[in-house]
């Protein structure tokens, strides 16, 4: 459920850090 979550630390986020 936290795989496409948006990530601070997230290498490619949909809605990370960009």
């Amino acid at each position: 459920m936290s795989s496409w979550a948006p990530k601070p630390q997230a290498r490619h986020s949909p809605t990370g850090t960009r």
